[in-house]
């Protein structure tokens, strides 16, 4: 379980799969594991919490003979034993917006959706590091960039104009509040860039013409297409992706 949406992510994960009968072992990030040890939900036996690491707890979960399937936010399923996996191992959306789109909407949607407060120091100086590498490689720093205060890990929203599909800060995810801008000519040259990626999770297309909502949604690599829309789950719909994301 991610650390980044931990009482939605449990929310979503357990309520289904409990209606159906099924006992589930549930490991928390270790960065967030105290909400679940609380949730006061079914008894022993059914809604299993183990707190712990990657590496030893989900490991040990995802190998064990017992479990008949097996979800996972990071590579711990690699030594998982022969069962249905469904893996999300990260992501780099693009959010397509045509020139006939809500441009407001389009800003509004995408700063709540990326805008957020890191967990620890490992990943607040991460995100300064990819802040630091758009700099050296000659982005443009609109705003943003900085640290918010002297305690905490708050990052000061940052967006980035002049990127380069081969900058690190357009290629890779980083999970953090920093966004890139980048321009296209035609929904060709959108499709044909938004799909090279090694990340196939999610894209989100703005635009008021329907047939270019379709080209979009049916040519783009991805698991989850939203149109006018960004982050948006329906409870019983579980995440798909391609390439490198995971399945």
């Amino acid at each position: 379980m991610p650390w980044n949406l931990p009482m939605l992510l449990f929310a979503w994960k357990i309520g289904l799969a409990l209606a159906c009968g099924n006992a589930l072992a549930l490991k928390t990030a270790e960065q967030t594991p105290a909400f679940a040890l609380y949730a006061g939900l079914p008894a022993e036996g059914v809604l299993n919490i183990v707190s712990g690491f990657g590496p030893t707890a989900g490991t040990a979960i995802a190998g064990h003979m017992e479990v008949d399937k097996a979800k996972s936010y990071s590579d711990s399923l690699q030594k998982a034993t022969l069962k249905p996996v469904t893996l999300e191992l990260g992501g780099k959306s693009p959010m397509i917006i045509v020139d006939d789109a809500d441009v407001d909407q389009a800003v509004e949607l995408r700063h709540s959706a990326l805008f957020f407060n890191q967990i620890d120091d490992k990943q607040f100086k991460k995100i300064l590091g990819y802040i630091k590498s758009g700099l050296d490689s000659g982005a443009s720093l609109i705003t943003g960039g900085e640290r918010i205060g002297s305690k905490g890990y708050v990052i000061e929203p940052t967006i980035f104009s002049d990127v380069k599909d081969d900058m690190a800060i357009a290629k890779d995810e980083i999970f953090g509040p920093v966004q890139t801008i980048l321009k296209f000519n035609d929904l060709d040259e959108a499709i044909k860039r938004a799909n090279n990626s090694r990340y196939g999770l999610a894209a989100g297309v703005f635009t008021s013409n329907i047939g270019k909502a379709n080209t979009l949604a049916r040519a783009l690599e991805v698991g989850t297409v939203w149109v006018k829309c960004f982050d948006s789950f329906r409870g019983i719909q579980d995440e798909r992706a391609w390439k490198r994301e995971g399945y």
